[in-house]
């Protein structure tokens, strides 16, 4: 906000300067106007918060994307080098049968590989039923389910019985008057 229309923005909120008094209420147009440009006002604040704190956390991101690429690289460097050294004890004969080195801030080894495998579902799943390896889910369609409810004040009804529905609880009623809003521009 430039400083002239910072400057003007204090004047006039001179004219309203006891609205945070309790018992204070809006009663005219320009007070409402007034109110309006003061929400307005708190949202350009949380957006301009928001704003820093995105560009913030993008710096913060980036810094530490550098730093792990700079520890990966180093890991990466003592992996291989350990490596070496694992397959020289190895050809030097002195793990014996054992498949690890322990040390003492860790142990070096090699383990089995597994094999990957990719599955046909369709294909596997009457094989699976046969060992009782398959499950069934069964889920609600809510949004669905919700069209046959009938709410009157904090009970639930079915639409085509009339019958009270046990398992929908009420939490909040329904209001004829909906809610309020603000929408500044």
């Amino acid at each position: 906000m430039a400083v002239l229309e910072k400057d003007l923005m204090q004047f006039l909120d001179t004219e309203f300067d006891d609205a945070k008094q309790d018992g204070w209420e809006i009663k005219s147009d320009d007070a409402a106007n007034w109110a309006l440009r003061k929400i307005k006002q708190a949202e350009q604040n949380i957006a301009n918060r928001d704003e820093l704190v995105k560009r913030e956390i993008e710096r913060i991101q980036r810094w530490a994307e550098q730093a792990d690429q700079d520890d990966k690289a180093s890991i990466n460097f003592f992996t291989v080098a350990l490596q070496g050294y694992y397959k020289e004890l190895t050809d030097k004969g002195r793990l014996g049968k054992r498949k690890s080195y322990k040390l003492p801030c860790g142990t070096i080894g090699t383990r089995k590989k597994q094999a990957i495998l990719e599955r046909d579902d369709e294909k596997l799943i009457p094989l699976a039923r046969q060992y009782g390896l398959t499950e069934t889910v069964e889920k609600l369609k809510w949004a669905e389910f919700k069209k046959k409810i009938m709410v009157k004040g904090y009970q639930a009804f079915d639409v085509e019985t009339g019958e009270l529905l046990d398992g929908v609880t009420v939490v909040e009623k329904e209001e004829e008057d909906g809610n309020f809003y603000v929408k500044t521009e």
